[in-house]
């Protein structure tokens, strides 16, 4: 929270915007009779080739700073490039920062994979570097580790934002390998200072034996007793409509 220009308070936070965002069999890829083939019970997700500049939704990083006295909110984006998962340096949670971390594709103005590693300036959008890998390589959600104190110099990793090391998962999708890539925060367009091979799951099912590490998948904590079927997360999704409406309509005073 910050005093705006006015007095007001102003609470700011950045997130990943898009304007659509619809969970239903298609969105899904979700093929009912495969999934009753394969002896899914019908809730087995069948994922198929998309068209990405037609079918995937444009996701971006957005600025929102919420005026708390006249119960209205402003929007700045940050970054032009289609990507998600965004991370920021641990100690800056929560507060104000400077950069972001997320993974994101290619292409500046259109939609597409999103595969490489983004570092946004938030306070110079020049200042933004991003790496991207081979084009059957895909990065996972970045974690920022601080650098350790370095005790000859009596330097303190962390005095600046970006001191640290970002981590991340690469799936390569011809050898059907991952490796941990290691980036100096500092210069991410640089490239990888390391890459750490990372062996097979145990127990990985037989039809993906081929791939020799744990592959491309989102970000989340598995639990082995958590498995929500189709309607269960339509209907999650259903009630987090009705509180984002609900939202919209206290704050009329929207201006983009």
């Amino acid at each position: 929270e910050e005093e705006g220009d006015d007095g007001h308070r102003i609470v700011v936070f950045d997130t990943v915007r898009t304007d659509k965002l619809v969970v239903d069999d298609s969105s899904l890829g979700l093929d009912a009779g495969a999934s009753e083939a394969l002896g899914g019970g019908g809730n087995r997700f069948v994922i198929e080739d998309i068209d990405y500049a037609v079918d995937v939704p444009r996701v971006t990083l957005t600025r929102y700073a919420v005026n708390l006295d006249r119960k209205g909110y402003t929007t700045r984006k940050l970054s032009p490039r289609h990507l998600e998962f965004p991370s920021v340096a641990p100690r800056v949670q929560g507060r104000r920062h400077r950069y972001v971390y997320t993974i994101a594709g290619p292409s500046i103005d259109e939609v597409s994979p999103q595969a490489g590693v983004l570092k946004t300036d938030c306070d110079d959008p020049g200042g933004s570097q991003i790496w991207l890998p081979n084009p059957y390589e895909y990065c996972g959600e970045v974690i920022f580790m601080p650098r350790e104190e370095e005790e000859e110099s009596g330097t303190a990793g962390g005095e600046e934002e970006d001191n640290g090391y970002l981590l991340t998962l690469c799936f390569d999708g011809l050898a059907g390998t991952s490796n941990l890539l290691v980036f100096d925060a500092r210069s991410v367009a640089n490239g990888p200072i390391c890459r750490v091979p990372v062996s097979n799951i145990e127990g990985t099912l037989e039809e993906f034996a081929e791939i020799r590490g744990p592959g491309h998948g989102l970000h989340g904590t598995w639990l082995p007793d958590v498995a929500p079927s189709l309607g269960e997360i339509q209907a999650a999704e259903t009630r987090r409509g009705v509180l984002n409406a609900r939202f919209l309509a206290d704050v009329p005073n929207h201006a983009a």
